[in-house]
Formats: structure tokens, C-alpha cells, sequence
């Protein structure tokens, strides 16, 4: 029988108290140590992979790229100004 079925056919004695067997004890135990340390590691690894990611940094090609485009940016606004004063300064 397995641990679920010993606690489900536990028999309540007449303060309302479930009378649980040593072994069905000592395995509710270890099983709930067991699923602590589950717990633990998971957290663990949880902190580790944020760590990793908060403190992550761009690789050289990502910086690049992203620099090029602001260039790109930087450039289309400067020829619209120009092209905006032109008009502006044609009328």
C-alpha cells in the first residue's frame, strides 16, 4: 500500500485525531524532507538563472548592430532636417 492510500485509511480516534502507523509516519517524512529539498534546489536554480540574467552583457555583434542602427536613424533624421529647411527656406 502506498503512502496516500495508508493516510487515506487512517481511522479517527474519538478526539478527532488520526491514528497514523510509525512507518506511515516515518514516510510522510521523508517524503515531505524529500519534496524541502526539491524546493531548495529549485530555488536555487531559480536565483542562479535570474543572476545570469540581470547581469548579462551585450556580445561585440549585438552592440555594433545596435549602434549601426542608431547611425542609420541618426542619418534619416539629419537628411529630413535638411530636406525640411530646404523647403521651408524655398517658400
Amino acid at each position: 500500500m502506498d503512502l496516500i492510500e495508508r493516510l487515506k485509511s487512517a481511522e479517527q480516534n474519538t478526539a478527532g485525531m488520526f491514528e497514523i502507523d510509525e512507518d506511515t509516519i516515518c514516510a510522510l517524512v521523508d517524503t515531505l524532507e524529500a519534496k524541502a529539498k526539491d524546493i531548495s534546489q529549485l530555488k536555487s536554480d531559480l536565483k542562479l538563472a535570474n543572476d545570469r540574467y540581470e547581469n548579462r552583457t551585450p556580445t561585440q555583434w549585438a552592440y555594433d548592430q545596435a549602434c549601426a542602427a542608431i547611425e542609420k536613424h541618426r542619418n534619416r533624421a539629419d537628411d529630413a532636417e535638411k530636406k525640411l529647411s530646404e523647403l521651408e527656406s524655398s517658400e
